[in-house]
């Protein structure tokens, strides 16, 4: 056989090799727009790895593992995708395998791009034709014997030690960047391409931080003790973290929320939402609060008042001392320690991490309809094309409140709610009462449009969750217990459901406003004004100790009392981007975007946030990974 046709019976792997360049290179245009892959060595050395396979395979066997690879990569382009846009633009990581049993609830839409499909249908097809269609001379396959089957396969063990090992290489990055986090490239599919970065993920997934020495590591995060004097020293505290809740949900302002509630008048407002109303006029308002985060990083946030940097609590660190964390701390202080949420409590782990957190109640979906079964009212909520039902929040409230807030004991009650959860496309049935609130007032709140259907399904809800903060009030009032109670009110994220927030706000993504969500805090002895310093889920827990007199250890948790002169950064692993209320970048080179009137002197003091914030996360890393397991 000629050297010509030789190499014309194996144009199949020229065509894999260069059809899976392809589907990369339009993947990553599909998903960032950039039509290249900045570092391409560890994709080139896995299709050279998987054509020299296809080589020393049989030639049906080489051919049909080409295409089974090839769609294969098609299809992890496709939901990488479906990732990236339903997460958020989050470049995916195997952490967020951790959530696939809670995905089949909590994902709202998918949305599939039907034209990248088409062209990797395109594209697969074409190389068919290349190793089926086209016929060429002596293209008769040469029988395989033995012996030579024997050193096809041990070239192919040797070559696939080989490889794995480069691909490690070249996979070990800077995967704990702490020192120079402010200049670390963001994650994005064009530094390695699609399928690299699932490679990178994989041979990453296991590393570990570099160890310091613990001396180091334990007088850093236990050298300081700041004292708090606690304008409400022993006060109960109750602390609830409300699934989705915006300002605009019982607040009217046109130059914010130009499609809100602009058409109700202020006694309309407090007609629909008269205990939120209450809430906000007699409570001190964090006007510049902000949370870019699942609920799950918002409650271990306010919960531990920190976070490791690539691992999640609830999975990861099960084994952990939890010593300093919220409620363990108000154990301390013989506070009797409660968590509800009426959800199933399996989800995110929380049935195994809140004892360990240091709740001595822990209430979910199953333990509610244990005890209340006969006595709680449910919402039905459709995600995807099926429907979910879930006891409503004033429902929860309503059956628990004696346990709850215990009248013979001091308590910290920490409330999860749910029922302003998205998707908004279906009318709740269960909420009948709340719809017919609305529509008393008998003119059209909001508009005859799909956006307009949606909002207003979404303030069904709000008014339940308000039914639910009055049934709180009014049993704290009537058994004197309001007056000697610290409640603090916060949002966990934005209305990102059916891109409730983005019409609301008529705004992007890209604008930190619209992660701007409500935090408040009704306490006696605290004023009802407004604090507008940029504050963030990190500065809850601090706050927490700051108020009710607990004194703790400051470098063990990232932010800084809302009393505090000093300002956090808010920094999101899992959305890979920081932010304040006037910058949102992904780093200081790469910044998405920035308030016209910033001047250096700002843009240093947020670069000297993020150094003081991961000097912090790098210990408490160590923490976590290393030292956990020891009293201190």
């Amino acid at each position: 056989m000629n050297s010509k046709i030789y190499i014309s019976n194996y144009i199949y792997i020229v065509a894999y090799f260069i059809i899976a360049l392809l589907i990369d290179h339009i993947g990553v245009f599909s998903i960032e727009r950039r039509f290249y892959i900045k570092d391409i060595s560890i994709f080139i050395v896995f299709i050279i790895f998987i054509s020299t396979i296809i080589f020393l395979l049989n030639k049906l066997f080489g051919k049909i593992l080409a295409i089974i690879l090839l769609l294969f990569q098609a299809f992890l382009n496709v939901i990488f995708k479906l990732v990236y846009i339903m997460q958020g633009q989050t470049v995916f990581s195997f952490s967020q395998l951790k959530f696939i049993g809670e995905g089949r609830e909590v994902i709202t839409k998918l949305k599939l791009d039907y034209l990248l499909i088409l062209n990797y249908i395109m594209l697969i097809v074409l190389y068919i034709i290349f190793a089926y269609i086209i016929k060429f001379k002596n293209n008769k396959p040469k029988k395989i014997t033995y012996p030579n089957f024997l050193i096809r396969l041990l070239s192919i063990i040797l070559i696939s030690v080989a490889t794995f090992s480069s691909l490690s290489s070249l996979a070990i990055n800077t995967y704990f960047d702490y020192d120079n986090k402010a200049y670390s490239p963001p994650k994005t599919y064009n530094s390695y391409g699609v399928t690299a970065n699932a490679l990178t993920e994989l041979f990453n997934y296991k590393n570990t931080p570099p160890i310091i020495d613990e001396n180091e590591v334990l007088n850093f995060l236990f050298e300081e003790i700041k004292t708090n004097k606690g304008i409400s020293k022993n006060n109960n505290l109750i602390v609830i973290l409300a699934e989705t809740f915006e300002w605009y949900s019982f607040i009217q302002d046109e130059n914010l929320y130009p499609n809100g509630l602009t058409n109700l008048t202020k006694t309309e407002i407090e007609y629909l939402l008269p205990n939120l109303t209450w809430f906000y006029d007699n409570s001190l308002k964090m006007t510049n609060y902000y949370s870019k985060e699942t609920t799950l990083y918002s409650e271990n946030l306010v919960l531990l008042g920190h976070h490791p940097y690539k691992t999640i609590p609830t999975y990861d660190h099960t084994f952990s001392d939890y010593s300093y964390s919220l409620p363990n701390m108000f154990k301390n202080e013989n506070y009797q320690t409660n968590y509800f949420h009426n959800n199933n409590i399996y989800f995110y782990g929380r049935e195994t991490i809140m004892p360990l957190f240091g709740f001595d109640n822990v209430y979910g979906q199953e333990r509610l309809l244990k005890e209340f079964e006969n006595e709680l009212d449910y919402s039905k909520l459709k995600l995807k094309d099926s429907y979910i039902t879930k006891i409503t929040d004033f429902s929860m409230f309503d059956v628990a409140k004696e346990i709850m807030f215990p009248l013979d004991k001091k308590f910290f009650t920490f409330i999860t709610t749910l029922t302003m959860h998205g998707s908004y496309e279906s009318v709740r049935d269960s909420l009948k009462a709340e719809y017919e609130k609305i529509d008393s007032l008998d003119y059209d709140i909001f508009p005859r449009t799909k956006e307009g259907r949606y909002f207003k399904n979404y303030f069904a809800s709000v008014i339940n969750f308000d039914s639910a903060i009055g049934t709180m009030i009014n049993y704290l009032d009537e058994n004197n217990l309001l007056e000697n109670t610290t409640i603090i009110l916060l949002s966990d994220h934005h209305a990102y459901s059916n891109n409730l927030t983005y019409y609301v706000r008529d705004k992007t993504f890209y604008d930190p406003i619209v992660f701007n969500v409500p935090f408040m805090i009704y306490d006696k002895n605290l004023s009802n004004g407004i604090i507008d310093k940029f504050t963030t889920n990190i500065d809850v827990l601090p706050t927490i100790f700051d108020i009710l007199g607990i004194d703790h250890y400051s470098n063990f948790y990232y932010g800084y009392s809302i009393f505090d002169d000093r300002q956090s950064i808010s920094y999101s692993y899992y959305y890979d981007s920081f932010q304040t209320d006037k910058i949102l970048f992904k780093s200081m080179d790469n910044i998405i975007y920035i308030d016209d009137n910033l001047n250096n002197n700002y843009l240093l003091s947020v670069e000297q946030n993020i150094n003081t914030l991961f000097e912090k996360i790098k210990y408490i890393d160590q923490w976590y990974y290393y030292y956990s397991k020891k009293k201190v």
